[in-house]
């Protein structure tokens, strides 16, 4: 599925829609890069370029979008609401230009603590790799994070935090439940070439790499390996003997190709 996905586009968005369907903020003070922000049900919209010169901000396209793809039951319905934001001088879809987009896959039988004994990132260094509060982060552009899942719609739940239907779908499907995330960003495509190709981005999940079992090598964490319980244990000699990788991309592809069927008008 996809998780996060932010888009910039050189026309405004329709602004009586704006007006009575946003909450609009103004940064007087040009610390942000745009000076109106809407927020919207399932939408933040940033407007008009202000924080630079007059030369760096004609450069940067004059509206920004997030939007989260999980907020929408398929992509028909988030293209509708994306394109009404402009009201009825709607534009083209090869005019957004993704500027950042979220790739995610649910796995469960394994969790993250396990994972960093098997775990690799192609070109990883100390400055991109940390582990904090139980989640795994990794890689730069790509970059990856691996956490429990229903750990964190528990916790958003209990802050007191807006939570998807979806989520809560989750939360009554699963026990546990581990979430890879790749993020991606700069990427020089269009919603177009999404719609046409929505497994467009696949490439980029093969910067996850998991040992295999008879490999000498240890992994992120291995050291710790003698303090792992026998179910950890477990998990990894199941997943040293599988293609984990590809069970990641399997769910993503699966999901993914569902969130594209067309579904009826709302």
């Amino acid at each position: 599925m996809f998780d996060w996905l932010s888009c910039t586009i050189n026309k405004l968005p329709d602004k009586e829609y704006l007006l009575d369907r946003g909450t609009e903020s103004i940064d007087i003070y040009r610390k942000q890069t745009y000076k109106y922000r809407y927020g919207f049900d399932k939408a933040v919209v940033f407007c008009i370029p202000h924080k630079y010169s007059d030369h760096t901000n004609s450069k940067i396209s004059l509206t920004k979008i997030i939007i989260n793809p999980k907020n929408f039951i398929c992509y028909d319905h988030f293209e509708a609401y994306l394109l009404s934001i402009f009201g009825d001088d709607r534009p083209e879809l090869r005019e957004f230009k993704i500027s950042r987009i979220d790739m995610a896959s649910d796995i469960e039988g394994i969790t993250p603590e396990t994972i960093l004994c098997i775990l690799r990132i192609r070109r990883i260094t100390v400055n991109t790799f940390n582990v904090f509060k139980g989640t795994i982060y990794g890689g730069s552009n790509p970059s990856f994070r691996i956490y429990d899942k229903i750990k964190q719609i528990r916790q958003l739940i209990k802050e007191g935090k807006p939570v998807t239907d979806y989520e809560r779908g989750l939360l009554k499907l699963h026990g546990s439940l581990t979430r890879f995330e790749v993020q991606i960003e700069k990427t020089k495509k269009t919603l177009q070439d999404l719609k046409d190709n929505p497994l467009l981005f696949m490439p980029f999940w093969n910067s996850l790499e998991f040992l295999k079992h008879d490999e000498e090598t240890s992994g992120i964490m291995q050291y710790k390996y003698k303090n792992f319980t026998l179910k950890m244990r477990k998990q990894i000699k199941e997943y040293h003997d599988s293609e984990l990788l590809e069970k990641i991309k399997s769910q993503f592809i699966e999901s993914v190709e569902e969130w594209f069927k067309p579904r009826e008008p709302f």
